[in-house]
């Protein structure tokens, strides 16, 4: 007999007849062969850039200075003559301002949205219905991936204010998670009862997946190993909005006895890339989004060469995103198909802000998830619960610390060895050890931090 409660989902899901629709278009394009991929996306960017061109102030003027440009019309026939484009940059959004906007936003149903500011001002995008689709269904096909359903049940462990409320939460917020089989708990809010009753929800609940910032549901297993809580085994875990390290993943996995799938994502273009069950990297949402890795000097890097992710969102023509610098830095890996079958493109990883990578005097760039990985893998043995490294000069690295004292006194020297080997002998490097390490104002800890004023990478 099917439940009311099912009978309510499925109405739910009906009004969302659309974001199925173009999932199962999305499912359609994960198999076919990448010469045939390539061409589809092309046939979307020359829709895209035709609409700027033609409806939105700045780039009509940007698009018509480039050779793109033939007889009234843009025209690319190769990926590789995106490079004509210039780049958009988080201060270019904001300085432009309704200049990005195209002259039809309202009929597409627009509303504004913005990144959390972690790192600084927030950047307002407008985004539109057909956009919101697409994101959407791009969810559900990473959810997919997973052996997870669109009705299935999920925990979510959350923490932008605009996602989760102080005090009272509004009825309409409980019907909506009623219908969508989900329940949000928050990040903001992880004292150790807080966390204990999170645990024995997901204890009781056991839900199809458990969505969660990744510092946050790392914080939740250590916790649960430290206190000796026992764990129900869950069935997946979906960790987002931040950097998800070997040690984090490897805690998670453990204590919570089920598999981690990696996903990266942003306010301002939504799901870009996600981990399959291969474990090789992270695929590319073909058809939503096109990435590029690109050097200091703006060239594309090879694969497996560091560079800084720029994003095209494929589908939001209210506002069209197109060679956006997103702040990340990152690696694409080499283009060969998947064990999982999947052939859209891979990132093999994500390694943090571009904001947060560390310099040295004569000019080299030193990648944060160095020294998160270095004192990851020294937690258990250094007494380590939580850490932040800052860099405050070329010369000077503070290191704040939630642990024991005594232990971690004993493997010092053996870890200023390790900085001073990408930082230089003349390093100085400072411990404070402290009760409480802030997050960002969306919630996410943040573990390398540079306090100097550079470019980007």
């Amino acid at each position: 007999m099917v439940s009311f409660q099912k009978i309510l989902r499925l109405i739910c899901y009906r009004n969302r007849r659309k974001i199925m629709h173009r999932l199962k278009e999305l499912k359609e394009y994960q198999s076919l062969h990448p010469e045939r991929l390539q061409k589809l996306q092309l046939e979307k960017l020359n829709n895209l850039l035709n609409h700027a061109y033609e409806n939105v102030e700045y780039y009509n003027e940007a698009l018509g200075k480039t050779e793109l440009l033939k007889k009234g019309r843009i025209e690319i026939n190769f990926i590789e003559e995106l490079a004509q484009i210039p780049f958009l940059t988080k201060d270019l959004v904001r300085s432009l301002g309704a200049k990005l906007y195209s002259r039809d936003h309202q009929e597409r149903g627009s509303f504004m949205n913005s990144s959390g500011g972690s790192t600084g001002e927030p950047t307002r995008i407008m985004q539109d219905r057909e956009y919101l689709i697409s994101n959407l269904a791009c969810f559900e096909l990473a959810k997919s991936w997973r052996g997870v359903g669109p009705y299935d049940s999920e925990i979510i462990l959350w923490g932008a204010e605009r996602d989760t409320f102080e005090g009272k939460k509004p009825l309409s917020s409980y019907v909506g998670d009623f219908l969508r089989n989900r329940i949000m708990i928050n990040c903001y809010k992880m004292t150790p009862d807080d966390m204990a009753r999170y645990i024995q929800l997901m204890n009781r609940h056991k839900p199809a997946m458990i969505r969660a910032y990744a510092d946050a549901i790392y914080e939740l297993a250590c916790f649960a190993r430290k206190n000796n809580i026992h764990v129900e085994s869950q069935n997946v875990i979906h960790p987002t909005a931040g950097t998800l390290f070997d040690y984090m993943r490897e805690e998670i996995e453990d204590v919570f006895q089920c598999r981690v799938f990696n996903h990266y994502g942003s306010r301002e273009v939504g799901a870009i890339a996600s981990e399959c069950p291969a474990h090789d990297g992270m695929h590319i949402f073909w058809g939503h989004i096109h990435a590029e890795v690109v050097d200091s000097d703006g060239n594309p890097c090879e694969p497996g060469q560091e560079g800084e992710i720029v994003v095209t969102s494929l589908d939001n023509y209210s506002m069209p995103i197109i060679r956006y610098k997103i702040a990340d830095v990152g690696i694409m890996r080499e283009p060969e198909k998947c064990q999982c079958g999947i052939s859209f493109p891979r990132l093999a990883s994500v390694s943090g802000r571009t904001s947060d990578f560390f310099r040295t005097r004569d000019g080299r760039a030193v990648t944060p998830i160095y020294f998160a990985q270095l004192l990851g893998v020294y937690r258990k043995e250094a007494g380590v619960e939580k850490f932040q490294v800052i860099q405050k000069d070329y010369d000077h690295i503070k290191i704040k610390l939630i642990g024991n004292r005594d232990a971690f006194t004993q493997m010092q020297d053996e870890i200023n060895n390790k900085i001073k080997i990408v930082m230089g002998d003349d390093c100085r490097i400072e411990y404070e050890f402290v009760s409480e390490i802030e997050t960002s104002n969306t919630g996410k800890a943040r573990y390398a931090v540079s306090e100097m004023v550079h470019k980007s990478i």
